[in-house]
């Protein structure tokens, strides 16, 4: 294939070897030069979720959760109803697993950067300053912070030729 595009199986890609052999099945899919994007939930992102997860569905974010989450990425819902796991990688975890897969990453941005969660209140602006929030965006899209906490993020990923 020219490219893959994998919009969701990283969210639940818990175990390590698991998201290993997901990389290496990319990469032998691809043809030399071809790109893959890899969306994911980068770690900080998750544990902010988690926590208004726990405020609203406190069974499904018992204690130690959070912690483990924090500190793995690994989220793991002891209920049967909800989201039940999720991994949560930090940006440089997500990138080297690709790079050990045979990848050279290409680009690493934020889907909503700082308009993450502000959709509704973005629509709201007056033309002249939607405009510049969405060049804000665009602009603040790549800085590491804005990654990490922006919701969802995207990895470009090329296979060498």
């Amino acid at each position: 294939f020219d490219a893959v595009i994998a919009f969701g199986p990283f969210y639940h890609l818990v175990a390590d070897a698991e998201r290993r052999r997901a990389a290496a099945e990319i990469h032998r899919v691809l043809v030399a030069g071809g790109q893959a994007f890899i969306a994911f939930i980068p770690r900080l992102s998750g544990v902010i979720a988690l926590i208004d997860r726990a405020a609203g569905k406190p069974a499904q974010v018992p204690d130690g959760v959070l912690r483990t989450a924090a500190d793995t990425g690994v989220f793991a819902n002891p209920t049967s109803s909800g989201f039940q796991e999720g991994y949560y990688p930090r940006p440089d975890e997500i990138a080297q697993l690709f790079v050990a897969a045979g990848f050279r990453c290409e680009d690493l941005l934020s889907l909503k950067s700082i308009a993450n969660g502000l959709a509704h209140r973005v629509a709201q602006l007056a033309p002249a300053v939607r405009a510049e929030v969405e060049h804000l965006a665009r602009a603040l899209c790549r800085q590491p912070e804005v990654i990490a906490t922006c919701g969802h993020a995207l990895l470009v990923a090329r296979k060498p030729g």
